[in-house]
């Protein structure tokens, strides 16, 4: 299925959370969210695990290389165990992943904050661990399929009063044109 015809699982599976298996009423933010939320955390996990798979691959490499697909997304490592595809030998290397371009950036430093605008003497001292992926080019007229650009930011704080994760950002593209 692509992407399209896919979400109406991803929204069923929500009306089917929110009505059947909570013992709370459901609100209009539940309707949009989830399955919102679900779209675009599963096509991106999708794509990154399809970034690891190299069909041309054999012996540890390859059994390695589907271990940890499998790991980032669970559905699409059994897909290709009940397929087949996960011991195939091909002369390419993947379908969807050839070419497409892939930034990762790491920043570590630290962060000062004031806990209160009043107390200037009260600092939280935090060491914080950014992350930051971009998967295709934004830019691109090929790019025809939803989140066939998109990128990934994560924060993460140590040692600080600060929650764990700072924050987590996934942002794709659904759909471009390019105008003369």
């Amino acid at each position: 299925m692509n992407f399209w015809q896919s979400t109406t699982y991803t929204v069923a599976g929500s009306l089917m959370w929110e009505f059947f298996l909570e013992n709370e009423y459901p609100s209009i933010n539940d309707f949009i969210t989830t399955p919102v939320g679900g779209m675009a955390l599963g096509e991106i996990i999708f794509r990154l695990s399809g970034l690891l798979i190299d069909n041309r691959a054999t012996g540890w490499n390859r059994f390695g290389r589907e271990v940890l697909s499998a790991l980032i997304s669970p559905m699409n490592g059994l897909n290709r165990i009940f397929s087949g595809e996960a011991w195939k030998v091909r002369h390419k290397e993947n379908g969807f992943s050839d070419g497409i371009p892939v930034k990762f950036y790491i920043e570590i430093g630290h962060r000062a904050l004031a806990e209160d605008s009043e107390i200037k003497n009260k600092i939280d001292n935090a060491v914080f661990l950014d992350m930051q992926l971009l998967y295709g080019n934004l830019f691109s007229e090929e790019n025809e399929k939803p989140y066939d650009a998109f990128q990934v930011r994560t924060s993460f704080n140590f040692f600080s009063k600060q929650p764990a994760i700072g924050n987590v950002n996934l942002v794709g593209q659904l759909w471009g044109k390019t105008f003369p």
